[in-house]
């Protein structure tokens, strides 16, 4: 038997990311139409989940990429475009962890 911290990073990165899928899966409905107004109480949630500091850059940028983000998409498929969203804006890519 052995102890130490081989690995646990990557443990890390994969509970958070099943923790984003299960806070899209658990709120898709409101998410959907918090995220077509551009604000409300789960959208902004939903840009804590992801370490971002600051809701007003994402959620306009999450309005503005509405059809993409839940066209024919489960909640991991939502999850995978909001991280490319976030990935492919240099200011959130600094923002959000």
């Amino acid at each position: 038997m052995t102890s130490g911290t081989s690995g646990c990073a990557r443990h890390d990165l994969v509970i958070k990311q099943q923790e984003k899928i299960y806070y899209v899966e658990a709120n898709l409905i409101p998410l959907k139409r918090e995220i077509a107004m551009g604000d409300g109480e789960r959208v902004n949630a939903l840009s804590a989940i992801w370490g971002c500091t600051d809701s007003k850059t994402l959620n306009p940028l999450l309005k503005k990429n509405y059809r993409d983000l839940f066209y024919k998409k489960d909640a991991s498929g939502v999850v995978q475009k909001i991280d490319s969203l976030i990935n492919a804006d240099p200011s959130l890519k600094t923002s959000c962890s």
